[in-house]
């Protein structure tokens, strides 16, 4: 009995987490929206809304869900995406509030970028006790 207490918290655990919010959007304000069929949680983050799909599709196809979350986040916050990253499930994106939002003008897609780390190691010469810092960036 306790084992199966102890799958059925994780499984709704897990439930809870697909909804919840990354970093920089925790006490941003959720608005629900649903277009064409899928459901997104947007919330806003000065000039940046990241989109969560919250429902279930067989084969995502994310040409069309993106456009249908470019179209949610214009409807709900009334301001042009200039940009947008992610994949079928999360979205970010950029918005230009400068400019309405048009018919058929769409997002550019940015491609996201291989994460960098840069390490920091030192020179040491025999003759010298000195260190010289420089930096090499890490793949």
């Amino acid at each position: 009995m306790l084992y199966r207490m102890r799958w059925c918290l994780i499984f709704v655990m897990c439930l809870m987490g697909c909804d919840s919010p990354g970093i920089g959007y925790g006490a941003a304000e959720v608005t629900r929206v649903e277009i064409g069929g899928n459901r997104f949680s947007l919330r806003r983050s000065g000039d940046v809304v990241q989109a969560i799909r919250t429902n279930f599709v067989r084969r995502p196809d994310i040409n069309v869900i993106g456009q249908d979350a470019e179209v949610a986040i214009e409807r709900s916050y009334g301001c042009r995406v200039a940009k947008m990253q992610g994949d079928v499930a999360l979205m970010v994106a950029q918005l230009d509030c400068k400019r309405a939002p048009l018919e058929g003008d769409w997002a550019r897609w940015v491609k996201p970028r291989r994460s960098q780390v840069s390490c920091l190691g030192g020179i040491f010469s025999s003759s010298s006790v000195r260190g010289d810092q420089f930096e090499v960036p890490c793949f």
